[in-house]
């Protein structure tokens, strides 16, 4: 069977830019090396999945650019630990998807290997920076894609090309191999069109790495899913910074809670306005730590016309980066070091502290806290960013940004139309560790909106 639908996928042409590398002769010899396993008896759990892996996550043998000109030649030496695992436990890699440079975008525009196209619609962008996996998942390509979450690059994307995202608990899968960008925030996440599939999938790869010192032991807590038990809390502010064509489509959806005997209720976020500050103060500052090493000497891009030592950096540098990674770089380290004795980025840790203390309260009162989870329109192909400003720009992503502030589960379901007939996410949020909690409440809520469309 996954020989036919290796086959399938091989003789398919991306025309959605999904892939920046195909990994065909690796697909067929991991697909080689599982049946011969399994003439001994060994099961596997995802047998029968093609994957495809976001390229700022390592992959053995195979390059691995972070979508950038700075890394374009870089064949990693080793698999991160979520690609060894799923790899053991029988899912297929076929690729390396498309992404934002360095994960820093919502868009694909920032992509060295040029822009990718949402499936549902090749005038409009897949979204960021995880666009090349959700593309990869919402076209069929792939049954389901690894991407990573550092500000909701998983669950923004997903939501946009209607299929479903989930960013685990920080810390509940390993991070080894991953490539930083902000390691506060980073998560690897999983997309696919069935919670299912997620479930699966996560099971798999998720638990603890000693290779990871941020990879968590914690238990998972065991926590049982029951919708008339269910209390959920629904952030008022975003709901009325959302679009209402995307505010309709959630409302319905938490009607589907609503009709099962969920106790939903509004509720005011006091930090609201901290959100984006905090994020990006603190996601810039640490890409800028993150990102010193490549410098063409121990890693990344060399510019050949370099005549002295006084050159190498800089010259690597500002012909291996982007424009949206050096703009990032620069302001990350203005952060680190304006004001004395207390530097910006020390300030945003304080307000981190207040905004996490915030939600821990919150989730002393909810199960779940429901948003829409990309809160404008999905932005045109041909756009480029024109008239879109810094603040008004990413204000429609302040409901991602709480789960990777504080390191909270987090998934975007499809719940419908929103603006220019593309599909409204509807996002939901829960306490630490109650991941599988989670997706049992995205799982009944696609069933339940599915049986009621169907009028069962």
């Amino acid at each position: 069977m996954i020989e036919n639908k290796l086959n399938e996928f091989f003789n398919k042409k991306d025309e959605w830019n999904a892939f920046i590398t195909i990994c065909k002769d690796d697909a067929y010899a991991q697909a080689g090396k599982i049946e011969k396993k399994k003439l001994s008896g060994k099961e596997f759990p995802l047998e029968g999945m093609i994957a495809g892996v976001k390229d700022n996550i390592c992959t053995k043998g195979v390059r691995t650019t972070c979508g950038s000109r700075m890394l374009e030649n870089f064949v990693s030496p080793y698999d991160a630990t979520a690609v060894k695992r799923l790899k053991e436990s029988g899912a297929v890699i076929v690729g390396k998807t498309n992404m934002d440079e360095f994960a820093m975008g919502s868009t694909g525009r920032n992509s060295f290997f040029s822009q990718a196209k949402n499936p549902l619609n090749t005038n409009k962008t897949p979204g960021g920076s995880s666009g090349g996996s959700a593309a990869a998942v919402a076209s069929g390509l792939v049954d389901i894609a690894l991407g990573t979450d550092t500000g909701g690059s998983v669950r923004q994307p997903a939501a946009i090309c209607g299929i479903v995202g989930f960013k685990p608990t920080y810390g509940r899968i390993s991070r080894y191999g991953l490539i930083a960008y902000a390691s506060s925030f980073d998560t690897i996440g999983i997309m696919a069109k069935t919670t299912e599939q997620i479930k699966s999938v996560y099971k798999c790869i998720s638990g603890f790495d000693p290779k990871d010192s941020t990879s968590s032991k914690h238990p998972a807590k065991q926590k049982v899913f029951d919708t008339k038990a269910l209390k959920i809390g629904i952030d008022k502010k975003l709901m009325e910074e959302s679009e209402s064509e995307i505010r309709q489509a959630v409302e319905k959806g938490i009607g589907v809670f609503e009709k099962s005997g969920a106790e939903c209720e509004y509720f005011d976020f006091a930090y609201s306005e901290l959100l984006i500050p905090v994020y990006f103060v603190t996601a810039y500052s640490q890409a800028a730590s993150n990102l010193s090493r490549f410098d063409g000497l121990r890693y990344g891009f060399y510019d050949e016309s370099i005549k002295n030592s006084e050159e190498v950096y800089i010259k690597n540098r500002t012909a291996g980066f982007g424009k949206e990674v050096k703009r990032r770089i620069l302001a990350g380290n203005y952060f680190l070091t304006q004001g004395n004795p207390v530097s910006i980025y020390e300030k945003a840790q304080k307000c981190r502290k207040l905004i996490f203390s915030e939600y821990k309260k919150l989730f002393e009162k909810y199960d779940i806290i429901i948003s829409p989870t990309y809160l404008g329109k999905t932005e045109d192909l041909n756009d480029n960013g024109a008239g879109n400003k810094f603040f008004s720009k990413n204000k429609y992503e302040k409901s991602l940004m709480p789960a990777n502030i504080c390191g909270f589960p987090a998934v975007s379901v499809p719940c419908g139309m929103g603006c220019d007939n593309m599909p409204a996410g509807l996002h939901m949020m829960s306490e630490k560790f109650t991941d599988e909690f989670l997706l049992d409440a995205a799982d009944f809520y696609l069933k339940n909106k599915n049986a009621e469309k169907e009028g069962i």
